[in-house]
């Protein structure tokens, strides 16, 4: 029964996606020709994803199988993505926490599924960023929320690093801004890559899905996605003089660049993923963004404990999907987090229940979950969806 409302939600939600795009969303300001793809409302062509997980009641330590059907705003299966073009689709799952990330393959079949098989370690939410190139060359981000039942290890808590250098597998990687990182400014991230034990340039990295480096970037809250899989350029050679000069013209590193234009201020957390000698190395950076004038961090508005937290912005709900189990308290806490959306407010039918979102301020909803079931929500314009999933 689960599955299947997940099947059909998923599809609701990504279906509605066009409309709100049209008749929900104001207009968005102008974006930097720099700027890279981030996390928005898909445009003219949207697409549905169908998710189904094998076994349908997913334990931590258990391995699932995940099943993902894209097709497009036609109803039409999307099944050759991955034959025009090996990186038309990316699949990226992380932690609630951020603590685990998991860059996994998508392998596709011909009757226009994408399957994977993966065992996360613990209970608890999971969001799913799935990337998609469509054959008209848009690109598509995804957010799917993902629960496993069980018992909820405490989180770690989120912090800045004070070191921006980390080692691992004999690589040591150095992140080095170009200039403060503040939200809406484009900045141009710098990725000093070396030999730990030779303190010599990287001189042996092999490409990993097609470029130098593969990089990953997250908002502490989930709803900022940056997923930069082809940086522009590799070694930046107005960077390596530089380097030259300083070092007596040896290179000390290989220096990567990304673009980078970070929507809203707060922490983030980078994974940069680097191919050496067969193996992937991955490198987990956690920076503090500062807030544009005049922009209020509302992932620091607290919530009552034990609470499910979901915001609402112009992607909609997040999370969308919410899973609970039977007998236990359940209370949602609302958060409207932006203006370009038409979520000011959100109505239960089922419970005959309808409140208003003031912006920035928390609005809770308990919901009876006494025994299984489902309960719907909705915009008053009914074009924002989630649900709540009574196991």
């Amino acid at each position: 029964m689960i599955t299947t409302a997940i099947k059909l939600f998923l599809t609701l939600i990504f279906s509605a996606t066009v409309l709100f795009t049209i008749g929900c969303q104001k207009t968005p300001p102008p974006v930097a020709a720099n700027e890279q793809a981030k996390t928005a409302a898909p445009a003219a062509s949207a697409i549905k994803v169908e998710l189904k997980t094998d076994p349908v009641f997913v334990e931590p330590g258990k391995e699932v199988e995940l099943s993902l059907t894209i097709k497009n705003e036609k109803d039409e299966l999307i099944g050759s993505l991955a034959n025009a073009n090996e990186y038309a689709i990316a699949l990226t799952a992380i932690s609630q926490d951020l603590s685990q990330f998991y860059d996994l393959t998508l392998k596709p079949f011909p009757d226009g599924t994408y399957l994977v098989r993966h065992t996360f370690p613990t209970a608890g939410r999971y969001t799913l960023f799935l990337d998609v190139k469509t054959p008209d060359g848009k690109l598509h981000t995804e957010i799917i929320g993902f629960g496993i039942a069980g018992d909820v290890p405490a989180g770690q808590e989120l912090k800045a690093d004070n070191s921006l250098v980390q080692a691992a597998n004999g690589l040591k990687v150095e992140l080095k801004p170009e200039s403060e990182i503040k939200a809406n400014d484009p900045v141009r991230l710098f990725f000093n890559v070396s030999d730990a034990k030779a303190n010599e340039p990287a001189s042996d990295l092999e490409k990993y899905k097609g470029e130098d480096m593969h990089l990953v970037i997250v908002s502490q809250d989930l709803k900022e996605f940056i997923h930069v899989e082809r940086p522009p350029g590799s070694d930046d050679p107005e960077k390596d003089k530089m380097q030259e000069s300083q070092t007596g013209g040896i290179r000390a590193a290989r220096t990567i660049p990304a673009y980078v234009t970070f929507p809203k201020g707060g922490l983030y957390k980078i994974w940069a993923q680097f191919r050496r000698q067969g193996k992937v190395v991955t490198f987990p950076f956690v920076v503090k963004v500062k807030a544009a004038e005049g922009e209020i961090d509302y992932s620091k508005i607290e919530i009552p404990k034990g609470a499910i937290r979901v915001t609402v912005s112009k992607e909609g709900f997040t999370p969308k999907a919410i899973e609970v189990k039977a007998g236990q308290q359940v209370t949602l806490a609302f958060i409207r987090i932006d203006q370009e959306n038409c979520g000011t407010e959100v109505e239960f039918p089922g419970l005959n229940l309808k409140k208003d979102l003031p912006l920035g301020k928390v609005v809770t909803i308990d919901i009876p979950a006494e025994k299984p079931g489902e309960f719907n929500f909705a915009c008053g314009m009914n074009m924002l969806k989630g649900i709540v999933m009574v196991e």
